[in-house]
């Protein structure tokens, strides 16, 4: 009898599990050969459901989807609709009142105007989470008597909302300007404005939508480039030489702006759009002699020699008036005479390329091209002079003038800076339950909680009474330091076994353990064998998703 034999081939990889990725792959791949398509860059494994049974994991809902058709289950983070807070993921809550955010499931914190938003909950009393036609989402509120906002917003009639202020130039994104640097999208203009890459230099700016139709649509030395190159978009502002390094376009009499993009001892030339060395003989302008200093204005002005690097620059008399921050008040000999002048602390006006806003965490002052960074929270960042909040940006721009604190380092906000010594461009930072993506004001408390769904500002706490309704005192750890830490987290969460792949705010416990085998799981402390419950054993050394080392109950299935 003859026998029919065939190579037994390569092991063929496991099959994905419920929730697991299937993006460009074969719905073969899953386990249950469905694959389940959000989107072109979204898509996972899923399996058939009884929407009356819902008979899905704890972490997800059965509901009706098109790609594939049927009832299948949906993790309850992409759920677009519900009808009650079961149905929201953890830490969520759904709004079941009238109006545009009806069915929405949402983070239960109190935000601004102008904050991101997903329900009108969230926002001030009488106003309401508008989306624009860009996609922006963002919180408003009701006009004063007579049409009143605040400076930087107009009073607008808005569909179901009714008189609202809203932001003047229509976006509450991001914030910085074309040509600053970026990190992602997040961080500039608009809502459409992008950060672009140059793929020869890897330089990162923010770029601006554009119209390819409308040659107005860009401003003076930039094109309208699409960045696909294939006719399709997205389209934006680019800098005509590829580039943004010394690009500004502060007006002449623009002091306070053209610092901000250009540094000390440099201007902004408007006909070329272009940061040059200053002429005028100001603070730091390159200088020959002591003549190029004085043509800068009345007092005792010198050429000052750094003699260990020979850079030339202009110092300015500090006999009577304080140096501005970032600068020192010192002796100069010249000629036999000693001259009392204001010079960089560091020695050198010559500094970094980070303009407002800008990380300069690691180098501090040298990274910034205004030589100043500040401490805010656990980031420094770079900052420039002031006088008043709007040489900061306009009302949404995220930055407001400051007094300069003892330590040099930080800044106080409590109340103006005086208009003699002016001050400091410093965040105007999150307050609790506000958004923290990248490009929002970083959190006041320094302490930004990703919680899979959503970022949001919150605080250290010794225990629930520290922190406020619908959030709970519970372990973390900090991303920077590695240390432990109790925050204030939402409440609500899974229970043990429980899926949270959205991070250790889906667990009732706070304690998700990471798993590749099974998929992130909730659990909770333990001692021994016997303090888990449901047979589970007590694992003293499990690895949680934020990295903590502690001892947790593991299924029997999955203990090490």
């Amino acid at each position: 009898m003859g026998v029919l034999l065939t190579a037994c081939g390569p092991k063929s990889d496991p099959k994905l599990f419920l929730g697991q990725s299937c993006a460009d792959r074969p719905a073969t791949d899953c386990a249950s050969s469905l694959c389940l398509s959000f989107d072109s860059a979204t898509a996972i494994c899923t399996q058939v459901c009884d929407p009356v049974e819902q008979d899905c994991p704890e972490a997800y809902l059965c509901q009706p989807t098109d790609n594939p058709a049927g009832n299948h289950c949906v993790p309850r983070a992409l759920v677009d609709n519900c009808d009650s807070d079961a149905e929201c993921p953890s830490g969520h809550r759904c709004d079941t009142t009238p109006g545009p955010g009806l069915g929405v499931c949402y983070v239960p914190v109190q935000r601004t105007l102008c904050a991101p938003c997903q329900s009108s909950l969230q926002c001030p009393a009488g106003g309401g989470c508008f989306e624009a036609s860009s996609g922006e989402a963002f919180c408003t509120e009701p006009c004063g008597a007579g049409g009143a906002c605040p400076a930087g917003y107009v009073c607008s009639t808005l569909p179901e909302l009714g008189e609202q202020c809203v932001p003047e130039r229509q976006t509450c994104s991001g914030g910085k300007p074309v040509c600053a640097q970026c990190r992602g999208d997040a961080e500039c203009g608009g809502f459409l404005d992008l950060c672009v890459e140059n793929l020869v230099t890897g330089e990162h700016f923010c770029g601006q939508v554009c119209d390819p139709a409308t040659a107005a649509s860009c401003p003076a030395g930039f094109g309208c480039v699409d960045l696909s190159g294939m006719g399709s978009g997205p389209f934006q502002c680019v800098p005509n030489a590829s580039t943004c390094e010394g690009y500004c376009d502060a007006a002449p009499g623009d002091l306070a702006k053209a610092e901000a993009q250009c540094g000390f001892g440099r201007m902004c030339d408007t006909e070329i759009f272009s940061c040059i060395e200053a002429d005028d003989g100001r603070l730091c302008a390159p200088c020959a002699d002591d003549d190029d200093c004085r043509m800068g204005g009345t007092g005792d002005r010198l050429c000052i020699v750094n003699v260990g690097s020979t850079e030339t620059f202009c110092g300015s008399d500090c006999t009577t008036d304080a140096c501005p921050l970032g600068f020192s008040c010192i002796d100069v000999e010249a000629f036999g005479v000693v001259h009392k002048q204001c010079v960089p602390t560091r020695g050198s006006c010559l500094a970094g390329t980070g303009r407002l806003g800008d990380e300069c965490t690691a180098n501090g002052a040298g990274d910034c091209i205004t030589g100043i960074c500040l401490d805010f929270g656990t980031v420094d960042l770079c900052t420039a002079r002031c006088t008043s909040a709007a040489d900061c940006g306009d009302a949404t721009s995220g930055y407001t003038c400051c007094n300069v604190a003892a330590s040099g380092t930080e800044f106080d906000c409590t109340t103006p800076p005086s208009t003699a010594d002016g001050g400091v461009c410093a965040p105007v930072g999150g307050t609790f339950g506000a958004d923290c993506t990248p490009g929002q004001p970083p959190c006041r408390s320094g302490v930004c909680l990703d919680i899979g769904t959503a970022r949001l500002c919150t605080q250290t706490c010794t225990g629930d009474a520290d922190c406020p309704e619908n959030f709970a005192c519970a372990p973390a750890v900090d991303q920077e330091t590695g240390a432990d830490a109790q925050i204030c987290f939402p409440s609500g969460g899974g229970t043990m076994g429980a899926n949270c792949d959205f991070g250790p705010a889906a667990c009732a416990s706070k304690y998700c353990i990471k798993s590749t085998a099974a998929g992130n799981f909730c659990s909770v402390p333990c001692e021994t064998d016997g303090t888990c419950p449901e047979d589970w054993i007590c694992d003293p050394e499990a690895t949680t998703v934020d990295g903590r080392e502690v001892a947790l109950c593991f299924p029997p299935q999955l203990a090490p």
